[in-house]
């Protein structure tokens, strides 16, 4: 009996304490003659990411417009942001399966505009969102930062029109993308605290414990057994 609560309460800690990776959901976009919408939060909001942390999202665009539509990736660096942090990670754009746009995260912020191609009437477009953090960092990176706003720019290529959609809840830089008409994807914290130990290596220490309390409840085990036959 006990060793069956013990197998169980050393389960309990691995599934507790092993690191998850942080995944949004995906967000689907309707554009039509009204305007855009299906953004109404956050699509990126995370902190204490690690080295080799890489956060994922998938943008669905369907285009009922009438006409084909431009779409722009818009970013907004806060004034917060540490330069040489955001060095130190990536973003890479994928259209559908085609990989569009691949750069240093602090490159893109600098760009402010990344163009997404053209979506033509009647169809839908899926756009993949990928930013990862290098996994060499270690602890120069702690406490550091990267905020910014990210916004699509979608425009009726025919007149020009730029498209209204609804906008997520963020800080007061949101307003500067707001007034361009822009569809606001969202804020990202990326607030590094690498103190502790990494998935991977934090991943093996609890492993190693189990084996180490797994081999306790063995010679525990043969010692019973040999003061019964004694």
């Amino acid at each position: 009996m006990i060793k069956h609560l013990t197998l169980v309460f050393i389960i309990a800690i691995f599934l507790f304490y092993v690191p998850s990776r942080i995944f949004a959901s995906d967000v689907n976009i309707l554009c039509n003659s009204t305007g855009c919408s299906g953004l109404t939060d956050k699509i990126f909001d995370t902190q204490n990411m690690v080295p080799g942390d890489s956060i994922q999202k998938t943008i669905s665009i369907k285009n009922e417009v009438g006409e084909s539509i431009n779409i722009n990736l818009l970013a907004d660096k806060d004034a917060a942001t540490d330069d040489a942090f955001a060095l130190k990670a990536s973003i890479v754009l994928y259209k559908d399966t085609s990989l569009i746009y691949s750069n240093y995260f602090m490159n893109f912020l600098d760009e402010s505009s990344v163009s997404l191609g053209t979506i033509g009437n009647g169809q839908t477009a899926e756009y993949k969102i990928e930013i990862s953090l290098a996994k060499e960092l270690g602890n120069e990176i702690q406490r550091k930062q990267v905020i910014f706003d990210m916004a699509f720019a979608i425009k009726n290529e025919g007149t020009g029109e730029v498209l209204s959609s609804s906008t997520s809840n963020n800080s007061s830089t949101s307003s500067s993308s707001n007034s361009s008409g822009t569809s606001l994807i969202g804020q990202i914290l990326g607030l590094s605290d690498t103190g502790g130990l990494n998935d991977f290596t934090f991943t093996l220490f609890i492993l190693g414990v189990i084996f180490i309390l797994g081999g306790i409840l063995i010679i525990l085990k043969r010692r019973r057994n040999i003061n019964t036959s004694l």
